[in-house]
């Protein structure tokens, strides 16, 4: 069955400025509340509904900027699905990861969740560990992170909702693939 989507890396700053501008056009609702709340800011407050949009378009330049990879999966007819990238931080061990999407990726959910492990893995074998923090609300990015294979650690609160550090080993990868 063929793809119905494209993966590629994005190289050209024009390239990572302009998907980022459609990817703020689009982001899912779940991952703009995440990041607000990262932020500090909680929902149904003045504070969120004037400071949100910034904060959101800030993490999301900086975090596309800052990134040693980016990535983007696209369907077909153009319109994007989701981004990703990953960022060595100084001073720690591993890699930064990050994945921000358009509700768009619901529809072919499964199959970048099995190609987008494809790619992780090849991170984990570079950088050995990959990791971050997802709000527990965040159920399709959970799901995501499930099935690639995660560990988690104790949550925290930060905005209204509660995050939960993740990490990406070979090893939380193989357990995974074992209990399937």
């Amino acid at each position: 069955m063929e793809k119905r989507y494209e993966i590629r890396q994005l190289v050209e700053e024009s390239d990572k400025r302009e998907a980022g501008k459609e990817l703020l056009k689009n982001l899912r609702d779940a991952d703009y509340a995440e990041i607000a709340a990262m932020e500090g800011l909680k929902r149904d407050t003045q504070e969120y509904r004037i400071r949100s949009f910034l904060a959101v378009k800030n993490e999301v330049k900086s975090s596309i900027s800052l990134s040693d990879e980016v990535w983007e999966a696209r369907k077909k007819d153009g319109e994007l699905l989701v981004l990703w990238g990953r960022r060595k931080l100084e001073g720690f061990d591993g890699c930064l990861i990050w994945c921000l999407g358009t509700d768009a990726i619901k529809t072919m959910f499964a199959s970048f969740a099995r190609e987008s492990k494809e790619i992780l893995r090849g991170w984990v074998k570079e950088y050995g560990l990959l990791y971050n923090a997802v709000s527990e609300e965040n159920t399709d990015a959970v799901k995501w992170l499930n099935f690639i294979g995660t560990g988690y650690t104790e949550p925290f609160p930060r905005g209204d909702m509660a995050f939960r550090p993740f990490y990406i080993t070979e090893e939380t990868m193989y357990s995974t693939e074992k209990k399937r």
